[in-house]
């Protein structure tokens, strides 16, 4: 595995990867938590993105999510419930190779990664989406920088809108934390097409 041992529950059917006439899709597939990402999910996830990079029958991914959301984020609860001494162990709240800030730059191959953001995509699931090559969201799916309103920094966030879209968007959604609309990001150049379900 990369960065460490996976998990037991992530070695399952969380995170699937099929491919079929070319295509990669890599689905998660933890819809009663909203496809939150918890430690295993992240270090399956990089896998997987591995698995599709070197893969000779894949020429493009395409990265959902199951059930109403496409990712919730973060399992934030996983990571609440770390003690001070583990969180200064793992230099953070994620675990120990399992760093989400990395998960598209590992390739080595390049080649592309669609998003396909369903219902909610927020926090990490946001930042997911924001790395990856082209991004098709249904249509009324909500974003959120969801470390603004728990107090953390949205910086990262607000480098990928910036990057992607306006910059007086991204400050804005940055700085207020609040939910905005895949026609709201289509409008400021940060999703590429909006799509109906």
């Amino acid at each position: 595995s990369i960065g460490g041992a996976v998990p037991d529950d992530a070695k399952g059917e969380l995170i699937r990867y099929e491919c079929s006439d070319r295509i990669a899709t890599i689905t998660l597939d933890r819809p009663a938590k909203l496809n939150a990402l918890d430690d295993g999910m992240v270090m399956r996830l990089a896998e997987l993105l591995h698995r599709f990079d070197t893969d000779a029958e894949a020429d493009v991914a395409v990265l959902v999510g199951e059930g109403r959301a496409f990712c919730a984020g973060a399992d934030v609860q996983q990571r609440q419930l770390r003690s001070q001494a583990e969180l200064k162990k793992l230099g953070g709240p994620q675990g120990w190779g399992a760093h989400s800030a990395d998960l598209f730059t590992r390739a080595i191959n390049w080649k592309p990664v669609i998003t396909a953001p369903h219902g909610f995509a927020v926090g990490l699931g946001l930042a997911m989406v924001l790395e990856s090559d082209v991004i098709v969201a249904e249509a009324g799916t909500k974003f959120q920088v969801a470390e603004v309103p728990r107090g953390l920094a949205g910086s990262r966030h607000w480098a990928l809108l910036a990057y992607r879209g306006h910059r007086s968007f991204a400050t804005e959604v940055t700085l207020t934390g609040r939910f905005f609309t895949a026609e709201e990001a289509q409008a400021a150049g940060v999703v590429d097409r909006v799509v109906p379900a």
